[in-house]
């Protein structure tokens, strides 16, 4: 079984823990960003407090009346019970280690609508735009290709379409 540490036993501590499990894998040395809670005025834990200050990160609550931040946490955890919960785990460790599973997928692999159909990753790592310019690039290719069997199709008088051939 793999090493558990005691960090992990508080909130603060799991996210301190995956929080530096996921810069570690992704080989990331320092971080300068903000940690969002979905509340205004939350309270936060002096350890809390001095983790996110130790590691440069600035805590920021959720505007106030303004579901749509609210709800895109609450649908973040949706998605991940729906998936993590699949299947029925016998341990604590069985079920961080299905969570991470789950994060490292969302992250990684499964392409966010709002971020234009690539992964959070694509966009952290500034591999978005030339994702999109490829994608632009085979957009134009493949019109061109079916502009051009469309025209084809016309000069030798072939029908072109999906219907059913004439019997």
């Amino acid at each position: 079984m793999g090493y558990d540490p005691p960090c992990t036993q508080t909130i603060c501590g799991i996210f301190g823990y995956g929080v530096r499990a996921f810069l570690e894998r992704c080989g990331i040395q320092e971080v300068r960003t903000a940690y969002e809670s979905p509340w205004q005025n939350p309270y936060i834990s002096r350890a809390m407090r001095d983790y996110l200050g130790f590691h440069g990160l600035k805590h920021f609550g959720a505007k106030a009346h303004h579901p749509q931040t609210i709800g895109k946490l609450e649908r973040w955890h949706r998605t991940m019970k729906d998936e993590v919960t699949l299947v029925v785990h016998t341990s604590p460790a069985q079920l961080r280690e299905a969570i991470s599973r789950f994060v490292d997928y969302y992250n990684q692999e499964r392409n966010h609508e709002a971020l234009q159909n690539v992964t959070p990753d694509d966009v952290w790592f500034g591999r978005r735009e030339a994702i999109l310019n490829r994608r632009q690039q085979l957009k134009i290719r493949e019109m061109v290709t079916r502009r051009e069997h469309y025209r084809r199709s016309m000069k030798t008088g072939q029908k072109t379409g999906t219907g059913t051939p004439d019997v």
